[in-house]
Formats: C-alpha cells, sequence, structure tokens
C-alpha cells in the first residue's frame, strides 16, 4: 500500500507547499538545525528506497537488496538492477552515504561491469544556525508547552495568510 504513486504525488505536493510557503523556515532536532522540508524530504527519500522495482521483472527490490546484504560476498543477484540501484538509492541521501560504503559500492559496479549507477557525494542534511531572530522562534517552538493540563491534540484550520511560523506559534 505504500507504494502507490498516490502517496509519491502527496508527499512532493506537501514539498512543493512547504518550500512554497516556508522556505526561510527551520527545525531544529537534536541541537542541529535542519531546512523545513527535512522531514517530508526523509520519507521521500524512504519512499524511494523501500518502494524500488527491478527495471526487468517490476520485483520490489527491498527484500531482494535485504537479502542480499546479509550475505553480500558475491550471493547470486549482486550485479542485478535491485542491488545496485537500492545501493544508489541508499548512497545519493546523507542519512544512507558512508564513504567506505561508496568505496564498497564502486568496487561492486567495477567487478559488474555496471554502468548508469553514479554516486556523488550528498550535500549535508543539516544548515548552519539561522539567525538571531529565526533561532529564537524555532527555539521557542520546540520547547514544550507549560504545563497547564491542556492537551496536545487540538484542530487548527489554516486560513488566508498563514505560514508555517505563524501557525507554530499559535
Amino acid at each position: 500500500m505504500l507504494c502507490h504513486p498516490g502517496c509519491l504525488r502527496s508527499l512532493e505536493s506537501l514539498r512543493n507547499a512547504q518550500q512554497d510557503s516556508c522556505a526561510d523556515d527551520v527545525m531544529r532536532n537534536s541541537g542541529e538545525w535542519f531546512p523545513v522540508t527535512h522531514t517530508v524530504d526523509t520519507l521521500i527519500w524512504t519512499f524511494n528506497y523501500t518502494c524500488k522495482r527491478d527495471a526487468s521483472t517490476g520485483e520490489l527490490c527491498a527484500p531482494i537488496f535485504d537479502g542480499w546484504a546479509n550475505d553480500n560476498t558475491g550471493a547470486p543477484g549482486a550485479c542485478t538492477d535491485c542491488v545496485l540501484g537500492t545501493y544508489q538509492l541508499q548512497l545519493s541521501n546523507a542519512l544512507g552515504y558512508d564513504d567506505d560504503l561508496a568505496s564498497r559500492f564502486a568496487a561492486l559496479t567495477s567487478s559488474c561491469h555496471a554502468t548508469g549507477y553514479a554516486v556523488t557525494v550528498p550535500p549535508p542534511n543539516t544548515i548552519s544556525a539561522p539567525t538571531t531572530t529565526a533561532t529564537a522562534a524555532a527555539t521557542a517552538a520546540s520547547r514544550p508547552a507549560a504545563a497547564d493540563n491542556k492537551s496536545c491534540a487540538s484542530m487548527y484550520t489554516v486560513r488566508e495568510g498563514d505560514d508555517c511560523h505563524s501557525i507554530s506559534i499559535v
């Protein structure tokens, strides 16, 4: 069900809306700063990684890749699109990239005589600390609300003129 094209379209639509409305907003997680689109970018990458299909058979690649990864000493199928393409997707994201992994992937594509699986070091997924005003707003928004016995579950109706920041301080 996850790999339905409508799911990806919804994620891409959310990313576009965030980019259009909130491009200057940031979020903080575990002391690091991320662009506002970080979460949906991760979900889109996860969708593409999880839902990749073999170019010839149409089979989902994740189970094939996982099986190969558990015994990657030259197991049958190492040179398939599922293994090489999934490996490439993993290395295309800052969360999955590792220099040692990239080196092993280069050796694998060479031994498979495979082309079309280029990998470049992805940009970091974090950003520099934002300006003082944005830092104060993001820090305030990330603090838990004062204990006033209010439930965290609430509804908010988006109004014309709202942006990510104005909604986050409601």
